[in-house]
């Protein structure tokens, strides 16, 4: 299993700047949580070079804002990223 960390934030002086929370890629097409700011996880796909509209799958976690944060930002992008039923509605 290939990952990779898209944005996180565990310092205090990370979470002071950037934001609170996690988003990591799967195996190059599973995106697991979304960070806190849409802001951050667009500049860093693309600063990964990952194309959004390439992903298959998104997982949020749970559904706290530094976990879901940059949701509406994949979704606008690539509205047929398969949701994982039960935690994300469709």
């Amino acid at each position: 299993m290939d990952i990779k960390t898209i944005a996180e934030a565990s310092a205090e002086s990370e979470r002071q700047t950037v934001g609170w929370g996690v988003s990591f890629l799967l195996d190059g097409d599973l995106l697991f949580d979304t960070f806190s700011s849409e802001h951050v996880l667009e500049k860093n796909l693309f600063n990964l070079n990952i194309d959004v509209k390439k992903l298959k799958y998104i997982v949020i976690s749970h559904e706290h804002h530094d976990h879901a944060g940059g949701l509406w930002y994949v979704l606008s992008e690539n509205p047929a990223v398969k949701r994982v039923p039960g935690l994300i509605s469709e």
